[in-house]
């Protein structure tokens, strides 16, 4: 993603949060700053991205990627 542009991600946290947060201390990971938004509780999909989105900061347009379908084609 930092290749195509991508300087921060707001990473929606449910199931084992602290284990992700452990591999990635410093908040970054291939060169892209990361924000962590841990969910209270499930809040689904869209719940998910809202909440991200409001613990980012976010008030404009912004991407959504799901972490099990992200590829690379090259």
């Amino acid at each position: 993603m930092a290749k195509h542009g991508v300087d921060e991600a707001i990473l929606s946290l449910g199931y084992l949060p602290e284990a992700f947060k452990e591999a990635y201390p410093d908040g970054h990971a291939a060169g892209i700053r990361l924000t962590y938004a841990v969910e209270p509780e499930p809040l689904d999909t869209a719940g998910a991205v809202r909440f991200a989105a409001n613990i980012g900061g976010v008030d404009d347009t912004f991407v959504v990627v799901n972490g099990d379908v992200l590829t690379d084609s090259t």
